[in-house]
C-alpha cells in the first residue's frame, strides 16, 4: 500500500503527461498549453486529476477506514428494514443561511436545510442530497422527509449550482479531464478548472463541516455531532445522494471518500462531445466507495437517459443486474442498482419534464418504495 500511495501522489503533484517510472501510461488527451482566465494557475492535466482523485482517496482517517460496516444488513427479499423502533411521525426543521455557519462564504446565500426525526433511536447515518442545477434545498422535499422519518438525520445542502457541467464541458471533446476538473473544484474549491471559480471556503465540504458544526453546537441532543471528527466530515456514515449535476458531485465525492452509500436520481449527466458520447474518465476510475454502494434511478424519456445509462455502465453498476422499470414493480427489483420508470410528467409542458419526475413530490405514493430501496431502507 506504502508504494501505491508513493505513486499516486506522484501523479497528483506531476504537471505533464509523462507516467512514473513502472506505471502503466495514462490515456493520452490534447492538452492545451495556454494559462486559464486572467489571474488563474496553469491547466490541470489528466494525470493530475486522476492523481489527486486517487490521492484522496487512500488517505483516510481512522473515521473512513476501509472496513467501515455496509449502511444496513440486507433484509429478505421484499422485506421492510423499517422496524417501529425506528420510524418516526413527526419531525423537526432547520433553515440556516450557510454564511451564518461561516463568514467566508459567499456570495450564494440560499440556505441550508436540515431535518430530524422525532425517534426513540437513530440509525447514526445522514442522508446527504444535493439539488441540480439552480436547484434550491427544500424543507418540502419527500426524499429529506422519508429520511428524517426513517430516522436518518437529513440534509440539503446548498452548493455553488449555477453552472451546468453539460454547458462547460460536454462540447470540449478534446478535455475529458474537465468534467472532473469541473466536480472536484467544486467539490474542495482547489483551483482546477478554468470553467468556474468556487474557492474553498465556497465548495461542498466547507459548506457541509460549516454547517454540521453549527447544528452540533445548537441542537447538541440531535447528535449532528455523529457525523464530525475534528475538523473534519466522518464520510463512512453518509448516504450521498442529489439529482442531475447534485447526483454527479454525490458520485465523485464516493469516489475519493468511503461513503455508506450513494443514490443518483437522473444522474450523471456527463457525457463526451454530445449527449450520446461516452463517459468522462473520471466515471470509471476506481475509487474509495465500492461499487454496491451505487444506486441509480432515471427516466426513460429523459433527454439524459442516453448519458445516465453509460454512466451506470462506467460506474460499473452493470454486473448487478438489467435496468428494471419500476412501474408495477416492486422492491427489491431483481437486486438490480439501475432503475427506470416511464410514468407520466407530472408537468408536460415543462423543458425536459421527465428530468425531475424521478423526485418529485406529487408522484410520492408511487416512488416511495423505490426511494426506500435506494436509501437501503427496505
Amino acid at each position: 500500500m506504502g508504494t501505491v500511495l508513493c505513486n499516486l501522489r506522484t501523479l497528483m503533484m506531476r504537471t505533464d503527461n509523462t507516467p512514473p517510472s513502472g506505471a502503466r501510461e495514462a490515456p493520452h488527451f490534447a492538452q492545451p498549453s495556454s494559462p486559464r482566465v486572467a489571474g488563474r494557475g496553469p491547466k490541470a492535466t489528466v494525470s493530475a486529476i486522476i492523481g489527486s482523485l486517487f490521492a484522496v482517496a487512500f488517505s483516510g482517517s481512522a473515521a473512513e477506514s476501509l472496513q467501515s460496516t455496509p449502511f444496513l444488513p440486507a433484509a429478505s427479499a421484499g422485506a421492510s428494514a423499517r422496524t417501529p423502533e425506528i420510524t418516526a411521525s413527526t419531525f423537526r426543521t432547520y433553515r440556516v443561511r450557510p454564511r451564518d455557519t461561516d463568514p467566508a462564504i459567499g456570495p450564494d446565500n440560499r440556505p441550508h436545510v436540515a431535518l430530524i426525526g422525532d425517534c426513540a433511536k437513530q440509525r447514526g447515518r445522514l442522508y446527504l442530497f444535493f439539488p441540480g442545477t439552480n436547484g434550491v434545498p427544500s424543507p418540502d422535499s419527500p426524499l429529506l422527509q422519508l429520511a428524517a422519518r426513517n430516522c436518518l438525520h437529513a440534509i440539503s445542502l446548498a452548493y455553488p449550482n449555477e453552472s451546468a457541467v453539460i454547458n462547460d464541458c460536454r462540447r470540449d471533446p478534446a478535455e475529458r479531464d474537465c468534467f472532473a476538473a469541473w466536480r472536484l473544484e467544486k467539490i474542495d474549491g482547489v483551483d482546477r478548472s478554468d470553467k468556474i471559480n468556487v474557492t474553498p471556503s465556497n465548495a461542498i465540504k466547507n459548506r457541509l463541516l460549516k454547517f454540521l458544526q453549527y447544528l452540533a453546537a445548537r441542537h447538541p441532543a440531535d447528535g449532528w455531532d455523529l457525523y464530525i471528527e475534528g475538523d473534519a466530515v466522518r464520510w463512512d456514515t453518509v448516504i450521498v445522494s442529489g439529482q442531475s449535476q447534485g447526483g454527479g458531485q454525490a458520485a465523485m465525492l464516493a469516489k475519493i471518500h468511503l461513503v455508506a452509500r450513494v443514490a443518483l436520481f437522473g444522474s450523471v449527466t456527463d457525457a463526451v462531445g454530445s449527449l450520446r458520447g461516452p463517459a468522462p474518465s473520471w466515471e470509471s476510475t476506481p475509487g474509495a466507495t465500492p461499487t454496491e454502494r451505487y444506486f441509480g434511478f432515471a427516466h426513460q424519456h429523459d433527454n439524459f437517459w442516453p448519458a445516465i445509462q453509460r454512466g451506470w455502465i462506467a460506474l460499473g453498476l452493470e454486473p448487478f443486474g438489467p435496468i428494471v422499470n419500476v412501474d408495477g414493480e416492486s422492491p427489491p427489483f431483481g437486486g438490480t442498482h439501475r432503475l427506470t420508470t416511464s410514468v407520466a410528467c407530472v408537468n408536460p409542458n415543462a423543458a425536459n419534464c421527465a428530468h425531475t419526475t424521478v423526485i418529485t413530490p406529487k408522484l410520492s405514493s408511487r416512488f416511495v418504495p423505490v426511494w426506500e430501496y435506494m436509501l437501503g431502507l427496505r
